[in-house]
C-alpha cells in the first residue's frame, strides 16, 4: 500500500516506528466475515519536536443479502501531530457513489472540503480550535496521552467522526486492561468503552514501542451489530 502521506513528509526529523496490521470485518450474531482492513502507521518526531503519527487505511467491504448487496471500497490518510489532526484525506466508493473528503489545519481551525456524486457529499466547514477533542481514529491516541496521563479513567468527549464529519458526544470509559495473542505475538491492550447516543463499542488499543493503534473492536449501532478482528500485525523499528 503506497501513500504519498508516508512517503512526503518533509517536516519530519526521525521516523521511530512503523506497524502494519490487517483486520477482518465481522457483521451480526454469527460473525459473518464481510470486508478487511489494511492500516500502515508510522511515528515520528518532526524537527520543531512534537510527536507526529500518519495512518494509512484501506477498507474493502461486500454484503450479500436477500434485501440487496452493499459495497465499499476505501481510502483514509490521516497525521496526528501533538494530539491534533492537520491533514485528513478520505476517497470512497460505496455502492458505486464515488465521495472524497479533504481536512487541513490551518490557523483558523480544520477547513473541510467534500466533494462527490450526490448533492449531500458537497459541502465545506470550517471547525475552531478546541471545537473537538479527537477523532474517530485518534480517539485512543488522545484518550490515554490526554487523559489516562493525569489518572482520569472517564470523560465525555466530542468525537469528529471521520465517517461522516459531525461532532457526537461520547462518553469513555476504561476497562481492564487485556492481553490479546496475534499469530503467536502478545500484546499488552488498552480497553476502552465507548457510548454515544446511536453507537455503543469496545475497542482494544495495542501499546507498544510503536505507540497506541486499535487492534480489535466489538460493538452495536444502527445497522447492528459488528466486530474488527486482528489477523496479524508487525512492527519495524527505524
Amino acid at each position: 500500500m503506497e501513500s504519498e502521506t508516508l512517503q512526503q513528509m518533509p517536516q519530519e526529523a526521525q521516523i521511530h516506528f512503523t506497524n502494519e496490521h490487517r483486520l477482518e470485518i465481522l457483521s451480526g450474531d454469527k460473525e459473518k466475515v464481510v470486508g478487511k482492513v489494511h492500516s500502515i502507521r508510522r511515528r515520528s518526531t518532526t524537527k520543531a519536536g512534537l510527536a507526529r503519527v500518519a495512518i494509512v487505511t484501506d477498507i474493502n467491504i461486500e454484503v450479500e443479502s436477500f434485501w440487496g448487496d452493499y459495497a465499499l471500497e476505501a481510502h483514509e490518510e490521516l497525521i496526528i501531530e501533538d494530539s491534533a489532526v492537520i491533514y485528513y484525506q478520505g476517497q470512497s466508493n460505496e455502492n458505486d457513489r464515488e465521495s472524497t473528503i479533504v481536512a487541513q489545519a490551518t490557523a483558523e481551525g480544520l477547513d473541510i472540503n467534500a466533494t462527490g456524486d450526490k448533492k449531500s457529499d458537497n459541502f465545506t466547514a470550517l471547525l475552531p480550535p478546541g471545537e473537538y477533542d479527537a477523532t474517530s481514529l485518534s480517539i485512543g491516541w488522545v484518550f490515554a496521552n490526554r487523559y489516562l496521563s493525569r489518572g482520569v479513567t472517564e470523560a465525555t468527549l466530542k468525537i469528529l467522526d471521520l465517517n461522516d464529519f459531525k461532532i457526537k458526544k461520547t462518553a469513555v470509559t476504561q476497562l481492564d486492561s487485556a492481553e490479546l495473542e496475534v499469530q503467536g505475538q502478545r500484546l499488552d491492550c488498552l480497553r476502552l468503552a465507548m457510548k454515544s447516543k446511536r453507537k455503543r463499542t469496545e475497542q482494544w488499543f495495542a501499546q507498544d514501542d510503536s505507540g497506541i493503534w486499535l487492534i480489535k473492536e466489538q460493538g452495536e449501532d444502527s445497522d447492528g451489530k459488528y466486530a474488527l478482528r486482528p489477523t496479524s500485525t508487525v512492527n519495524t523499528e527505524n
